[in-house]
């Protein structure tokens, strides 16, 4: 090597300075702070909420003003959503666990069981499924990143909870509209016009009758009966 050395070091991990934290907080914005506190006042109404909180911020990463803004307004909501909370409930939250065992006839999840021959979604199924909406979300939270922007990838998340929730209704498919409305892609459109056609005639008033008429009972399986006793003892 005649003595001569190459230098293998590089440069460190690139840290942001003081000024450009300071860059990042001030001056405050006021829409952006807004939008962070949205989000959780939202997920404080409606838990499912916060399944667009990650790939909303994914499609901030690059944007680092923006992202700090949204953050600042989130973690300011939730001070004050814990509070309100803490007042009106003392140190209790919601049964999530109680409710997301919960199944409804006509859910995706439901049909998706039946289809397979178990009788309606299983617990097996069931974990089979929030398996498959953690990794959907994953890759609409890279969709963002890659876009930067969220509102497509959002639409994509809102319609996984959907297929992959048990316990439906039919106005969750508000949670895809707005986006589909919003975003460029016309399958995000066509796919929540489909959920949306579905979910109206799922649950029409005459459906009972229709389903009569094919010979349709979910509720009768094994599985079934005991998913309606579930329902019954939580509403009563």
């Amino acid at each position: 090597m005649g003595g001569r050395q190459r230098k293998l070091t590089g440069p460190g991990p690139v840290r942001p300075s003081p000024s450009a934290l300071r860059g990042w907080l001030f001056p405050l914005s006021a829409l952006e702070i807004g939008a962070g506190a949205a989000f959780v006042a939202a997920t404080a109404i409606k838990a499912s909420g916060a399944i667009l909180i990650p790939v909303v911020l994914a499609g901030l990463l690059r944007t680092p003003r923006r992202l700090a803004q949204v953050l600042l307004g989130m973690a300011l909501a939730a001070i004050v959503v814990a509070a309100v909370s803490l007042i009106a409930f003392g140190p209790n939250i919601p049964d999530l666990s109680t409710q997301s065992k919960l199944v409804t006839n006509v859910s995706w999840p439901n049909l998706l069981g039946l289809a397979i021959g178990s009788g309606g979604e299983s617990e097996t199924l069931h974990h089979v499924l929030n398996g498959v909406l953690v990794v959907s979300v994953l890759l609409c939270c890279v969709q963002a990143w890659r876009r930067h922007s969220s509102i497509t990838a959002s639409g994509w998340a809102g319609v996984t909870l959907l297929v992959t929730l048990s316990w439906v209704l039919p106005w969750y498919v508000l949670w895809v509209l707005p986006m589909a409305a919003l975003s460029t892609s016309r399958r995000l459109r066509t796919v929540a016009l489909v959920l949306s056609a579905y979910m109206i005639i799922a649950w029409a008033p005459v459906s009972g009758s229709l389903f009569n008429a094919i010979g349709f009972h979910p509720e009768k399986t094994r599985l079934g009966r005991l998913n309606q006793r579930a329902v019954k003892e939580l509403l009563n």
